[in-house]
């Protein structure tokens, strides 16, 4: 049986909010949109883990939970410019490059893609990355 949408999401909130998740990510509710009352619009970090082209970075990613979550994936984009096979020209997670998104269940959660995310990003080929700091638009 899935969990109702914003018990699901209220749920990982608190998961977030007392520190139960791995220590290379954190997320949480967009502070920028508090008039946001379906839980939809997620904020989230990834620190670069040692040994990878990604080391000492901090990426900030967006996470979109639709109305069908956790039914159906969140939409997931990096803020932060990154160059990496899962992720398109806009910063979109492209859900084909990454099998937790691909093949989505709803017992997955945020925290698991996020741990995902940071899994391909210590397993990625080494390619130029863009200057420290840079946004996409």
């Amino acid at each position: 049986m899935v969990l109702p949408r914003n018990f699901r999401l209220l749920e990982e909130l608190e998961r977030s909010e007392k520190g139960m998740i791995d220590d290379l990510i954190s997320f949480g509710l967009n502070e920028d949109d508090p008039e946001d009352r379906t839980l939809s619009r997620w904020n989230a970090t990834i620190i670069g883990a040692e040994r990878t082209q990604f080391f000492n970075r901090i990426y900030n990613l967006s996470l979109f939970c639709g109305a069908k979550y956790p039914s159906e994936p969140p939409q997931v984009r990096f803020l932060s410019c990154i160059n990496a096979f899962f992720v398109n020209e806009s910063g979109l997670v492209l859900p084909d490059a990454l099998p937790i998104l691909k093949n989505w269940r709803p017992e997955s959660t945020m925290e698991d893609i996020l741990k995902a995310i940071a899994a391909a990003m210590a397993t990625a080929p080494r390619k130029p990355q863009p200057v420290e700091g840079s946004c996409y638009q």
